[in-house]
């Protein structure tokens, strides 16, 4: 399911997001830390609200924990356009995580 993040996503943001493969086909920063985790996360109402992105947490229908993440970036230039991007947790890879969440977005 997809959701909005929530302040507890913070510590499985920042484990996900300083994985290598994550760091090397995505444009978070590198390193990444809790701290990043955190602005990102807070920030996400507020990149919705002013109409930048929409940041959602991929979680687990069990048990809700934070599969991955996937959102849409508004282009700057063509509000009609968006870029898709994503990321989903190294113990969580290879199960079809990205692709059923592309489908609900």
């Amino acid at each position: 399911r997809l959701r909005p993040f929530r302040d507890d996503d913070v510590p499985a943001v920042a484990e996900a997001c300083s994985d290598p493969l994550t760091q090397l086909f995505t444009r978070v920063p590198s390193p990444y830390d809790e701290e990043d985790a955190r602005r990102f996360v807070i920030g996400a109402p507020g990149r919705r609200l002013m109409g930048e992105a929409l940041d959602l947490v991929v979680a687990s229908l069990d048990d809700d924990r934070v599969l991955g993440a996937i959102g849409l970036v508004i282009d700057r230039h063509d509000a009609r356009r968006a870029e898709i991007g994503y990321w989903v947790a190294p113990a969580e890879r290879g199960r079809g995580v990205a692709g059923r969440a592309l489908a609900l977005l």
